[in-house]
């Protein structure tokens, strides 16, 4: 059997450009905290890593900073983070390297606008990916994930509605 790898195959120009973020910040000997996995690729994780780029899930961070010092630099890798999340490592003085892909965060402005217009948003993907609850927080976590056939009876069709599907779902 041939195994073929598509010389064009790779991971999205999103994750292409946190991982260059991530470098460049660690060339200068610094060390910096990712909020998850900068990628879902163990390899690349590890060699990060070793280069210093700590990971901690976005759930034990925001639920108990006390293994984080004042003033961490923090990676907001291409997933993006909500609103809420967002302005709490502001408000607590963390250095933010935001690595948010560009695409989602387009799709998270369109999902604030249309909130705020009182539309009803409904996102296609995986209720616990970090970009849909990224995404959801943009709407207040009001939201309405679709991940099967069943999620449906969730939608008011009586109500204005407008439909996402994030990359890789």
């Amino acid at each position: 059997m041939n195994i073929i790898i598509d010389p064009h195959a790779g991971v999205c120009p999103g994750v292409q450009r946190a991982i260059k973020l991530a470098d460049s910040w660690l060339d200068d000997g610094k060390s910096m905290l990712s909020l998850g996995e900068i990628i879902h690729n163990k390899r690349e994780v590890e060699r990060l890593f070793n280069r210093g780029l700590k990971t901690l899930a976005q759930e034990e961070f925001f639920n108990d900073k006390s293994a984080v010092r004042p003033n961490q630099t923090i990676l907001v890798r291409s997933h993006g983070l909500s609103r809420k999340k967002f302005k709490e490592l502001q408000d607590n003085g963390f250095d933010i390297i935001d690595a948010t892909c560009s695409r989602v965060k387009k799709v998270q402005m369109i999902i604030a606008r249309f909130y705020e217009k009182g539309y009803q948003i409904v996102i296609f993907g995986k209720k616990q990916h970090p970009e849909v609850k990224g995404l959801l927080g943009y709407s207040n976590d009001q939201g309405i994930v679709i991940s099967g056939e069943k999620d449906f009876s969730a939608i008011d069709f009586t109500k204005k509605n407008i439909v996402n599907k994030p990359n890789n779902q």
